[in-house]
């Protein structure tokens, strides 16, 4: 990874000069001002020292108001900008390059979230203004010790892996090439083709889904510049935007292209079983392929069922078939990734409607695959050997779940929302057996009908004309399921129909379809690698769905599909375009430019000792024999601040995140006097890292989680980042209690950062209890970028236990000697620091 681009003069400790401050508060269209007064912000921002503006916006990041802050750093002088309003993740860069149009370095700017972490959280709105101001002030105090950087300038490598052989992610890889772009796709499963393979036809053409897919398969795997993996695993990830290095686990196939007869090692294979292309509708061979044309067309053997009786082996006379073939790895070098793992389709609990109970019940995805000339029944409406005669459907199976109706899923969500393509995909399934078995009778139960999509409706109207039933239920009396009694078919459907005015039915029918909502995948892997945002439907959240709709807040990693979310073919398409757009437009600028917050030694201070040589994750630290001093390559460190809190000589500080500017937020937050009494709120200041928790803490904004205004936020790049010192003067500056929350140990942004954390805060506890500081008041905990819930609650848990132990009485003799209350923990002894910090 090359790199030009050097750090500013004085990246630490206040520029010289009077300091011009200005502070821009975003009314956000009343996302923020219907909760947080931005007038008396404003105003209290206006008296503090070093400010020479303060005002409001209704929406900052627009263009009007990018230019109001342009216009205003000219005319006033600024020199620090103050922007409060979203989270940095959407709008830092925003705000960044509108200073810089104005003059202003872009790094002498400071942004303060007071929407996901104040107005979307806090409900008092007395103290969601105070918390506002609280955050302004130690931004501003912050702000005094900012110096002018210079980006990074990293070589971006020329090619982009795919994470999935599905519509998307084939879409996304032939865009790509089509721009000469090389691209690597990993697909999981042995074939490509994803969900898309197991459609009979689609809406609204009609299509058969095959014709649409085969002919981009075929595309995608004669192109020079694209490499397909199948039957591939990721296993680790590392690297930055530029320099991704991916690690995949190749599982062998076990057939190979000198097979002389594959279909003759399927029809010898003795191990029968499930067919998981027909959804369990047939069985298969432990040797198979899911359908002619698939690509690879070569068999694959299915290692879960397969008994290695060699009974394949024999009927290719010895040749192609490799039974003992062990997993390959292979690592992929990238400039960027796209995601493209889609989704599945909801998996009804046993009896839920009858399934699982009555083989007469099915879901809309076994449908498609009965209705298939090629499927299971060779398109036969067969169930049981016999034929069918009257078809029910139920809609928003696994959707729109309500509490109290439903049962949540494993992780104790319901299903709240909308699946968006199920309506549509159930007419069209019903116009298909009107059309195909006219003597069918169908029956539609839904309690509403949703049709997406330009001229969707019409199949409502179609399949009306055509004599399908409707009968809209009541989504709190769901419809009950169970054997005909009257033999007369093999289900009875019981249900009120609000369409008849609350009339209770009973509808006979030989086949009931449950139209399943569609469901996020289990990506808890990719998530931990990639470090995903996720939502509160657990799909990957993109940064804004209008001005970054298929961009990840992890630089360089990009959405296709339904990955985001429930979307029909068309929809995914366009997202996988979309995406290979992004990424081919960061390809091909050769370069990508990076914040500067590295580390530097202070030469003056540095004993040599190497220390940080152990602490740094990516070897960026060595150590000069001929000076006996420790040096940073900066174009290998990538900003984590390990080695800062590491080093006992203080000789290691990092550009953006100096021991000065933290010490100053912190310092700031805590600057009011408290108020005892049976009014005291704690006082809690929260380190964060900025990758998983801060995000995470963003994430319950997101989803409007409440949670007491007491915890202020302190960013930092990643939770090896915080030593004693920090929490420690935290304490001294008024602190009732403090807490530390980085990433989970194994998903840490940089590796091992979060390991050196997991060492270091037993010390710091051990530490505090000879403080006589409560071990109740300090918290370490790790909350990744998904867990927005668990930081609401981990906050709420906080404070109602420092609450319950009331003010923090800081230890007089400490004072005595010199720790606490602004003075910097010099005089821990060597030996203490060394324990303190060893890693």
């Amino acid at each position: 990874m090359g790199m030009d681009g050097v750090n500013g003069d004085g990246a630490q400790g206040a520029v010289a000069g009077d300091l011009r401050i200005g502070v821009f508060v975003c009314h956000c269209g009343g996302n923020i001002s219907d909760i947080v007064n931005v007038e008396t912000v404003v105003r209290q921002a206006a008296e503090l020292p070093g400010v020479a503006v303060s005002t409001g916006h209704m929406f900052c990041c627009s263009d009007p108001g990018q230019a109001a802050i342009e216009q205003q750093i000219r005319e006033q002088r600024l020199n620090r900008v103050i922007v409060a309003a979203c989270s940095p993740s959407l709008h830092e860069l925003t705000f960044r390059r509108a200073v810089a149009r104005a003059g202003l370095n872009p790094y002498l700017f400071e942004h303060i979230n007071i929407r996901e972490h104040v107005s979307w959280v806090v409900e008092d709105k007395e103290q969601a203004t105070r918390k506002a101001f609280r955050l302004i002030r130690a931004a501003v105090a912050r702000a005094a010790h900012l110096a002018p950087l210079t980006k990074r300038r990293i070589q971006i490598h020329p090619s982009v892996l795919v994470i999935g052989g599905g519509i998307a992610g084939l879409t996304a890889a032939r865009d790509l090439a089509a721009r000469g772009i090389r691209v690597t796709i990993v697909e999981s499963n042995p074939f490509l083709g994803g969900r898309l393979a197991q459609l009979y036809r689609i809406y609204p053409t009609g299509q058969r889904a095959r014709e649409i897919l085969d002919p981009l398969i075929r595309q995608v795997a004669a192109d020079p510049l694209i490499t397909v993996y199948t039957n591939a695993q990721l296993e680790s990830s590392t690297g930055v935007i530029g320099d991704f290095r991916t690690t995949v686990r190749l599982t062998p196939r076990g057939v190979t292209e000198d097979c002389p007869d594959p279909q003759a090692a399927i029809d010898s294979c003795p191990e029968e079983c499930v067919d998981q292309f027909n959804l369990g509708l047939s069985k298969r061979m432990a040797i198979y392929k899911p359908y002619d044309g698939c690509y690879p067309d070569l068999p694959a053997i299915d290692w879960r069922n397969c008994t290695k009786c060699g009974a394949c082996f024999q009927a290719c006379g010895g040749r192609g078939i490799q039974l003992d073939d062990q997993p390959q790895f292979v690592e992929i070098q990238s400039g960027a990734i796209i995601i493209a793992v889609g989704l599945n389709t909801y998996g009804p609990r046993h009896g839920e409607y009858g399934y699982g109970q009555y083989p007469e019940v099915i879901t809309l995805a076994q449908m498609n695959r009965l209705l298939d000339p090629e499927g299971p029944t060779k398109g036969r409406l067969l169930v049981n050997g016999r034929t069918v005669r009257s078809v029910g459907f139920l809609h928003c199976v696994g959707s729109l779940q309500r509490e109290g109706i439903h049962r949540p899923m494993a992780d104790g969500k319901l299903n709240m929302y909308c699946s968006r393509v199920c309506c549509t995909t159930t007419m069209h399934t019903a116009e298909q057996v009107r059309e195909r078995f006219p003597g069918v009778h169908v029956y539609d139960f839904h309690e509403d009908i949703r049709t997406y999509g330009r001229r969707h409706e019409s199949y409502y109207d179609h399949v009306c004309e055509q004599g399908v039933a409707f009968i809209r239920f009541d989504p709190m009396r769901p419809p009950a399921v169970e054997a005909d009694p009257k033999g007369e078919a093999a289900l009875v459907v019981r249900t009120v129909d609000r369409l008849t005015a609350g009339e209770e039915i009973e509808v006979p029918v030989d086949l009931l379809v449950l139209a399943t909502g569609l469901v996020a995948r289990d990506m808890t892997r990719l998530i931990d690698l990639y470090r995903c945002s996720v939502g509160a439907d657990r799909f990957l959240m993109e940064v804004h769905p209008k001005l970054r709709p298929v961009e990840l807040a992890a630089s360089g990693l990009f959405l296709a599909g339904s990955v985001q979310g429930p979307m029909d073919i068309g929809e995914s398409t366009a997202a996988a375009a979309a995406a290979a757009a992004k990424a081919s437009a960061l390809i091909s600028t050769g370069t990508i430019e990076m914040d500067p917050f590295v580390a530097e030694v202070r030469e003056d201070r540095c004993s040599g000792c190497r220390i940080c040589l152990n602490a740094c994750p990516f070897s960026a630290i060595t150590r000069n024999e001929e000076f006996a001093r420790a040096e940073v390559n900066p174009a290998v460190c990538l900003g984590c601040g390990t080695c800062v809190a590491t080093c006992p000589c203080n000789a290691i500080q990092q550009y953006g995140f100096s021991d000065e500017q933290i010490k100053a937020e912190v310092a700031a937050l805590l600057a009011e006097k408290p108020e005892y009494g049976p009014g005291w709120q704690p006082r809690i200041v929260a380190f964060l890292c900025y990758w998983c928790s801060y995000t995470g803490a963003d994430n319950a904004g997101t989803a409007r989680l409440k949670y007491p205004a007491n915890a202020d936020i302190v960013k930092v790049m990643c939770s090896g980042r915080i030593d004693p010192e920090l929490i420690t003067s935290a304490f001294s500056w008024g602190a009732d209690g403090v807490m530390v929350l980085g990433c989970h140990i194994g998903d840490c942004h940089y590796t091992s950062g979060n390991h050196k954390t997991m060492v270091r805060m037993p010390l710091v506890r051990r530490l505090l209890a000879q403080f006589g500081i409560e071990p109740e008041r300090f918290r370490h905990e790790w909350v990744s970028a998904a867990e927005g819930e668990k930081f609401s609650r981990l906050v709420k848990e906080m404070t109602e236990q420092v609450r319950a132990l009331g003010p923090l009485n800081w230890p007089s003799h400490l004072d005595a000697v010199g720790v606490g209350h602004g003075h910097d923990l010099e005089p821990w002894g060597e030996e203490q620091t060394c324990q303190i910090t060893a890693d």
